[in-house]
C-alpha cells in the first residue's frame, strides 16, 4: 500500500507515480504529461444509417483542449454494392450536417494478378452535406475497408478547417484499392460534430475518436 511504499506526498486524483530519488521512499504523486492521444469515444456500428461523433455526447469533446483529431475505421462494411461511405460536418450543435465542405483523392488499385494501376487523375467532391471517401464498395463477402482521418483547426472560428484521410479497401472482383486524400470544411463557425454514413445502404464496423491535446 502507499504507507509501505513511502510516498513523499499526497495523491490526487488523476496523477500518476513517478520516480523521484531525492524524496522519500524515492517515489512522488506527479500530474501526468499533458500531451498524447486520448480517446474520447468508439462506435461499434452494426448495420447502422448514421454513425456520428456529436460535441457533448458520450464523453465526446469538440473544443481547444486538443489540436488535432484523429478517426480510426476498422473492418467497415457497407449494405450496398457500390455504395460510397461518406463524411459530413456539424457547425449547430447537430441540428444539422449541411456544413459545405470537399475532398479530393486519388486512388491506386491492384487486381488479383498483381497488376497496379492508378486513376490518373484526382476525382473529388463538393457538397453541402456529404463527401465521399471510399466510393464505389461493394459488400460481398470478405469485402470491406478501414481507414485513418486526421482533423485540424476545428475549433478555431474565422478560418476554414481541414482534414486528411487514408483508407484500404478490398472490393469485388478481388481488387484491393489504396484511396489517399485530403479536403476541407468551408465554415467560419467551430465544427461540433462528424457524421459518417453511406450514400445507398447501411455501414458496420469500429470507429474510434482521439483527441491530441495542445502542449
Amino acid at each position: 500500500n502507499e504507507a509501505k511504499l513511502q510516498v513523499s506526498n499526497a495523491p490526487t486524483n488523476g496523477y500518476m507515480l513517478t520516480a523521484q530519488s531525492g524524496n522519500t521512499g524515492g517515489l512522488t504523486w506527479a500530474e501526468a504529461p499533458s500531451g498524447g492521444l486520448t480517446l474520447l469515444g468508439t462506435i461499434n456500428a452494426s448495420g447502422a444509417t448514421d454513425s456520428t461523433f456529436q460535441n457533448g455526447s458520450n464523453s465526446v469533446v469538440f473544443d481547444s483542449t486538443y489540436s488535432t483529431y484523429i478517426i480510426t475505421l476498422n473492418g467497415m462494411t457497407c449494405s450496398s454494392d457500390d455504395d460510397n461511405f461518406r463524411v459530413s460536418f456539424s457547425h449547430d450543435s447537430g441540428s444539422n450536417y449541411n456544413s459545405n465542405a470537399s475532398t479530393v483523392f486519388d486512388k491506386a488499385t491492384i487486381n488479383s494478378s498483381g497488376s497496379a494501376s492508378s486513376d490518373g487523375s484526382p476525382s473529388g467532391t463538393f457538397a453541402s452535406g456529404a463527401c465521399n471517401l471510399v466510393t464505389a464498395q461493394s459488400n460481398g463477402s470478405a469485402e470491406g475497408f478501414n481507414g485513418i482521418m486526421e482533423f485540424h483547426g476545428m475549433h478555431i472560428s474565422n478560418r476554414i478547417k481541414g482534414f486528411t484521410f487514408r483508407f484500404q479497401a478490398h472490393q469485388h472482383n478481388n481488387l484491393r484499392v489504396q484511396i489517399h486524400g485530403a479536403g476541407t470544411v468551408e465554415r467560419n463557425e467551430d465544427i461540433d460534430g462528424i457524421r459518417f454514413n453511406c450514400n445507398a445502404g447501411t455501414h458496420s464496423g469500429t470507429l474510434r475518436l482521439y483527441g491530441v491535446k495542445a502542449s
